[in-house]
């Protein structure tokens, strides 16, 4: 579901004009990710990881790549689906992100990853806001062959 969701948004943005959302930039984001993509083996780790860079990266990106309304009305959409997802589903979707933060180098992406189920409501035992993350950083540069 999460990577669907992930496609979908990329999807819709490539629908809006040129003007509100920059195809670089959207382009830029795709390609950030497409090698982990085809070397990660899929599953909820894969999917959480990729949810959490698409939700950081229209969060923190310039007005000039995404405008702010239409990213709010992406971010909205998404944390309504994740609001539907079962009690067990959403624990799990907690689960992960924390465990792949345990493991995270990058500071702001490790942030990330612990802000995300706060951000999102997912996480109400959750008594003070975690530390919000830095300006989006692209995965890590493909290795050379």
């Amino acid at each position: 579901m999460l990577r669907a969701q992930v496609f979908d948004v990329l999807e819709w943005l490539g629908d809006y004009p040129a003007e509100q959302v920059d195809p670089a930039a959207v382009a830029a984001f795709r390609r950030s990710n497409d090698w982990l993509i085809e070397r990660a083996p899929a599953g909820l780790p894969l999917a959480v990881g990729l949810f959490n860079d698409l939700i950081w990266w229209l969060d923190a990106c310039p007005d000039e790549d995404v405008e702010e309304y239409v990213a709010v009305k992406l971010l909205e959409s998404v944390a309504y689906e994740l609001g539907e997802l079962p009690a067990a589903q959403q624990r799990r979707f907690v689960e992960v992100a924390a465990e792949l933060a345990g493991v995270e180098r990058h500071d702001d992406r490790r942030a990330a990853l612990l802000y995300l189920p706060y951000g999102f409501g997912l996480a109400p035992e959750q008594n003070e806001e975690p530390e919000q993350p830095g300006p989006w950083a692209p995965a890590p540069v493909r290795p050379e062959k």
